[in-house]
């Protein structure tokens, strides 16, 4: 099974029911990207706004011969 990824921005005065209701929020949608991104054939990789390597799909992977733990986190 695929990590989830459970980091989110958050803000300086957030308050609980904000950050729950957020932190559902980006789950659900985190869970919808990856299955698009798993099910296209293209190599895919998926970078944050500081150009660290979140995820990719089975077609990176295996064209790039590397691994998901060798490769989430890097800064590209």
């Amino acid at each position: 099974m695929k990590k989830t990824i459970s980091r989110y921005p958050k803000t300086k005065n957030s308050n609980y029911i904000a950050d729950d209701f957020f932190a559902k929020f980006w789950k659900e949608s985190w869970t919808y990207i990856r299955t698009v991104v798993d099910v296209l054939r293209e190599p895919v990789l998926i970078l944050d706004k500081n150009l660290k390597v979140l995820a990719a799909n089975d077609a990176f992977y295996s064209l790039f011969q590397v691994k998901p733990a060798d490769t989430e986190g890097l800064v590209v």
